[in-house]
């Protein structure tokens, strides 16, 4: 094994991990705007369903949540959802691996 000296090590490690910090802020920063887009363009999807089923329709969410369309809309936005309910986990834990 190569001695490595102990402060270059240290100064190498709290380089890589501010990296690692300032890589994790902006990741949840596109993760929300991904996620609002999503918002929006679910909310399109299901003005131009509601359009074709009929907006005044008495079962009107009965019929949208069993769309096909809009239930894929839905589901979009899952691994988004997932992906900054981890992030802002791991930030409540203070970034520990």
């Amino acid at each position: 094994m190569i001695a490595v000296d102990p402060t270059k090590l240290a100064r190498l490690e709290k380089l890589y991990r501010a990296r690692i910090e300032t890589s994790e802020r902006r990741a949840l920063h596109e993760l929300r705007r991904a996620y609002q887009a999503w918002v929006s363009w679910a909310d399109c999807v299901r003005q131009r369903r509601e359009q074709a089923v009929g907006a005044h329709h008495s079962n009107l969410d009965d019929l949208l949540i069993n769309d096909g369309e809009y239930r894929a809309a839905l589901d979009t936005g899952d691994p988004i959802s997932e992906a900054i309910a981890a992030l802002e986990r791991h930030k409540e834990k203070g970034g520990k691996r």
